[in-house]
């Protein structure tokens, strides 16, 4: 798996599907944003909003 996969993988499991609803409800919605944030600038995006393309 490439950087930009997991990228992509893992920053829309906390924003998007069945999983985010779960991480959600654990941590809120402004932590899951933020983690999906930060996982998007680890792959060389500026925020999870380029990922989503």
């Amino acid at each position: 798996m490439t950087v930009k996969q997991f990228v992509r993988f893992e920053s829309s499991s906390y924003i998007t599907g069945d999983i985010a609803r779960i991480k959600e409800k654990n941590l809120g919605r402004e932590e899951c944003q933020f983690i999906a944030n930060a996982i998007a600038v680890f792959g060389g995006y500026n925020d999870y909003s380029e990922v989503e393309d």
